[in-house]
């Protein structure tokens, strides 16, 4: 077996079809390791990086990619960072090698190829790994083993997934669902009905996706400054972003780009991936002036629906536990962070301060959730006086 390492960006993308010909083959075959999602990632948002893509050769054949990336980035005004992470890594909810055969052999081929390059990087930090993936005992197994490295493999978070095949279809699967929510989301369906005309679509082409764009960018701006948040798309780069998704994976089936209309106004909205089978519920928003109908929830539904009818084995929810999440019935998949530091000086030093960022972003987080948790509280007590004076 034979290396080879990418790190110019017009070689990467003329690899386009055998990477993916490749992924088709592996084992972990997911939406966010196809060379389009990475590709446009790279477009937009690869400055400050430098790719480090090591491809492994079978004589002819192509058989493990490990798509990484160096991230060069200041933590101090001192003090400079050079992490080895995934391609495309904080906008994707799944991240892994492809590896199609020899899995032992070849992981080890990849590990070595990024020891003897060691000085490009300080620390190795590569997420979102899945725990069911084929890969997973192998990143436990050199977290052990390489003593010249300290490290650790945690669990980070959880994908929320309906394995649509354990249904036999829709009205089975909504029946399972808590009555209280299903009651929940049918009456909030019959009082947008009686309002006007309730229509759900799929945009079918790019012409009509961009039309469709600007008001699904508004309606995520508006939804988010409700609550105080700060929308992904009040930077531009974002927007240009979705646009060339919009335009590539348009014309190869692989996006659902859906909309809830009433009377012909778009009140919720859904930017996601439908790939091997299995649907990617990646962006979703609604128009806040419509939240008291729940329009999230059964577009939701309408998604879920139409995945059945579209015979799809998995309605993957992603990653992140929020409870809009759960009330489907579900399993949950844990999602893992490899992290290696060097033991060297450098190494130590970094890994300390991760230890104190770490305590210090939990602690900002304890005391942003409690700020939210007031304003909220303060909105609702508006809300509930200004309906008692106008009654």
């Amino acid at each position: 077996m034979r290396v080879q390492i990418i790190t110019d960006y017009n070689e990467f993308k003329k690899l386009e079809q055998i990477w993916n010909e490749v992924l088709n083959r592996s084992n972990n075959n997911v939406f966010f390791l196809r060379h389009e999602w990475l590709s446009i990632w790279w477009e937009f948002c690869g400055d400050g990086h430098e790719l480090f893509i090591i491809l492994v050769w079978d004589s002819e054949e192509l058989i493990a990619i490990a798509p990484l990336t160096v991230e060069k980035r200041k933590i101090m005004p001192i003090l400079s960072l050079k992490s080895l992470k995934f391609i495309a890594h904080g906008v994707s909810d799944y991240l892994d090698f492809i590896i199609t055969k020899n899995s032992d052999a070849c992981f080890k081929i990849i590990f070595e190829q990024i020891l003897d390059c060691r000085e490009k990087w300080d620390c190795i930090d590569l997420f979102y790994i899945r725990g069911d993936s084929s890969n997973f005992r192998l990143f436990q197994k050199y977290v052990k083993e390489y003593k010249a490295l300290s490290g650790s493999i945690k669990a980070v978070d959880s994908s929320v997934v309906i394995n649509l095949e354990e249904y036999s279809d829709w009205f089975d699967y909504f029946g399972k669902m808590d009555k209280k929510y299903r009651s929940d989301i049918n009456r909030q369906e019959n009082r947008l009905n009686k309002l006007g005309n309730l229509i759900f679509d799929r945009v079918k082409t790019y012409n009509e996706g961009i039309e469709i764009l600007s008001s699904f960018v508004k309606s995520h701006e508006k939804r988010w400054g409700a609550v105080f948040q700060r929308s992904q798309f009040s930077d531009s780069q974002s927007i240009e972003r979705y646009s060339r998704l919009l335009e590539v994976l348009t014309n190869k089936n692989l996006l659902d780009f859906s909309y809830l209309k009433l009377n012909a106004i778009p009140i919720a909205f859904h930017f996601g991936y439908i790939y091997n089978k299995q649907f990617y519920y990646y962006t979703p928003t609604f128009n806040p002036e419509y939240s008291i109908f729940s329009p999230g929830k059964i577009m939701l539904k309408y998604l879920i629906n139409k995945s059945f009818s579209e015979r799809l084995r998995y309605f993957d929810l992603l990653r992140g536990t929020e409870e809009y999440k759960m009330i489907w019935p579900n399993k949950l998949i844990n999602l893992y962070q490899f992290r290696l530091f060097k033991t060297n000086l450098s190494g130590i030093i970094l890994f300390g301060i991760f230890q104190i960022f770490n305590v210090f972003k939990k602690l900002l987080i304890s005391v942003a959730n409690i700020s939210f948790g007031r304003k909220l509280l303060i909105i609702k007590r508006k809300i509930l006086w200004k309906t008692k004076i106008e009654n």
